[in-house]
């Protein structure tokens, strides 16, 4: 393992400044160099170019310096290689950067790689130590997928396969089922509109018959309406007669009792007075029948007449039609 090397914030500083120093020594040109860089000022200054810094060359950096208003000090530094126009284009720009850079490269290098020892050697330790608990969990995982995956067969093979299978057989059979149920239900469906159907007629012709009997009893009732009025007649006849008996019957009787009176027997009397209330029981019982009659024959035609079977104008018209007609006439009227 390489020996670390702690450096303070001055170490680094003074490093960085011998950096630049040395790089800005490295650019500077003056009188005893040589090189294709000092070619590159002759041929800049309009001279002879031998690549020797010498007293000729000396001489024409310090017109050229005293022309541009620069210190003519013979040496070409920064300003006069700015005003020269040999930057980073120029063989000797090129020379002399290259020189400079190469050494703060390697510099550099070697202050990096101490740095990077500095910090990232308990980085490397973790990243080893990652790196082992990377492999023990591959391993572990390596071997917990592969006991799943022997598990996932076993179980396929035990459970899932047999499982299918029983799927599909219960499949086959509901279908079997399913099919047999679909039949049996349009048999009931085409069973069930037979019968509709046949219902249907049967009600068809019930009513039918219905309507026939209704219509023949309900032009058998306009018929004999005509005779309510006979039939009244007929009831008050009768009443009268009755009347007329009952009241002979009481003549006699009281005549009778006058008789018994003079005869002056009890059995008379009480005989008369039984007479008297059994005549009175059959007044009453005729009134009561006949009142009970006109009512009911009111009540008939109200309530035949209020529950809209029949308009009332209609009524009118077939009472007049039908009270014209005689009986065998009505029957033949209501078989059409």
């Amino acid at each position: 393992m390489r020996k670390i090397v702690k450096l303070t914030e001055n170490d680094l500083t003074r490093i960085i400044k011998r950096v630049i120093q040395e790089q800005a020594e490295a650019s500077i040109l003056k009188l005893g160099a040589k090189g294709p860089e000092v070619g590159a000022l002759q041929k800049k200054l309009g001279i002879p170019v031998d690549n020797d810094f010498g007293a000729n060359t000396e001489a024409a950096v310090k017109a050229f310096q005293t022309k541009n208003g620069l210190t003519a000090d013979g040496i070409v530094g920064p300003g006069t290689v700015a005003k020269l126009g040999l930057g980073g284009g120029t063989e000797a720009g090129k020379s002399t950067a290259f020189k400079a850079g190469k050494k703060t490269k390697e510099i550099l290098i070697k202050v990096g790689k101490v740095v990077i020892t500095i910090v990232f050697l308990p980085i490397g330790v973790a990243v080893l130590i990652a790196g082992v608990i990377y492999k023990l969990a591959a391993a572990a995982v390596k071997a917990l997928i592969s006991f799943i995956t022997s598990l996932a067969k076993l179980t396929n093979q035990i459970i899932i396969q047999p499982a299918i299978e029983l799927t599909k057989a219960t499949g086959e059979l509901l279908v079997k089922l399913g099919v047999g149920l679909f039949q049996a239900g349009v048999f009931v469906v085409k069973a069930a509109v037979k019968l509709v159907d046949e219902t249907a007629k049967i009600i068809t012709k019930i009513l039918g018959a219905i309507w026939g009997v209704g219509k023949w009893i309900f032009l058998m009732a306009l018929t004999q309406i005509r005779r309510i009025p006979e039939l009244f007649n007929y009831v008050a006849d009768w009443v009268n007669q009755k009347g007329q008996q009952v009241a002979k019957l009481l003549g006699k009787t009281w005549e009778f009792i006058t008789d018994a009176f003079d005869k002056g027997k009890q059995e008379v009397i009480n005989a008369a007075k039984k007479g008297l209330e059994t005549g009175k029981k059959i007044v009453d019982f005729i009134g009561n029948a006949v009142d009970t009659a006109v009512t009911a024959g009111k009540d008939f035609v109200k309530g035949f007449m209020s529950e809209g079977y029949v308009d009332v104008k209609i009524l009118r018209e077939h009472y007049n039609y039908y009270s014209k007609l005689s009986t065998s006439q009505v029957l033949r009227e209501s078989y059409r």
